[in-house]
């Protein structure tokens, strides 16, 4: 499911394709034959041509619909994504998949309670490992239920008490077993890594931890975010299961 493509202004874009089709057609040929006397019939030979071309094969006009529909997409996304940049790809206190100095950054809007989002694991691995210059960013949007939000503070709580480490520890280990999102469960992680589960419990209503939920609803609901997992780039969005292929696609090489 992609959120913008409802914001792609499909008249636009087959009234310009029609326009280039018709310049190509029609004016082209001057450009192309400048070096050899014109005649005056040049235009409507080469316009019949391009005709009876297109009349035979009229998946080109499609493919072109299809990339001036991509290019559109893309430009919404980027100026979408543009006011956001820095609380998106340029914080450091966000969990990381990859090098902290990484020159391609996604970013994915995950709940701990969404199924797909763990299920991208092994795929998110594996890209990661193939490319040690992209780092994946993974941004909190507890969404789901109520209890993906109480999981969402307990973690962040966690940093502030403990910090970065003890943060992704136990991020893996709630994400390696799924259960139920109570505090009991909670405290019992995080016993099992050493942490005092009562100091975390007593920070997760800080108001540091509430204005990083805030925060994160609020670009999702900017972006147009509807679910997660939703993976970011600064000019593509992508929403629900990825491979390898995908997030490639998201961050190629530039």
């Amino acid at each position: 499911m992609e959120p913008i493509l409802s914001h792609i202004d499909f008249k636009a874009v087959f009234s310009s394709v029609k326009g280039l089709v018709r310049a190509f057609a029609m004016g082209s040929a001057a450009a192309l034959m400048c070096s050899t006397p014109l005649r005056a019939d040049t235009d409507v030979i080469f316009g019949e041509k391009v005709r009876q071309y297109l009349l035979e094969n009229p998946q080109v006009i499609l493919e072109a619909m299809d990339l001036l529909a991509a290019q559109q997409q893309q430009t919404f996304t980027r100026d979408l994504i543009a006011p956001y940049v820095t609380d998106l790809f340029e914080t450091e206190m966000d969990l990381r998949m990859g090098a902290a100095d990484a020159s391609r950054v996604i970013v994915e809007f995950f709940d701990y309670n969404c199924a797909v989002c763990r299920a991208n694991v092994p795929a998110m691995r594996t890209f990661i490992a193939a490319n040690p210059d992209v780092a994946i960013v993974k941004k909190h949007l507890p969404i789901l239920t109520p209890g993906s939000e109480r999981v969402a503070r307990f973690v962040l709580a966690a940093r502030k008490v403990y910090g970065s480490e003890a943060y992704s520890n136990l991020h893996n280990a709630l994400y390696a077993k799924v259960g139920p999102s109570n505090l009991s469960r909670l405290s019992n992680y995080a016993s099992d890594l050493g942490l005092d589960a009562d100091k975390i419990i007593a920070e997760m209503q800080d108001e540091e931890i509430s204005a990083i939920i805030d925060r994160h609803r609020t670009i999702a609901i900017a972006l147009q975010v509807v679910g997660t997992p939703t993976f970011a780039t600064r000019d593509k969005i992508h929403v629900g299961a990825v491979t390898p292929e995908i997030l490639a696609e998201l961050a190629p090489v530039r």
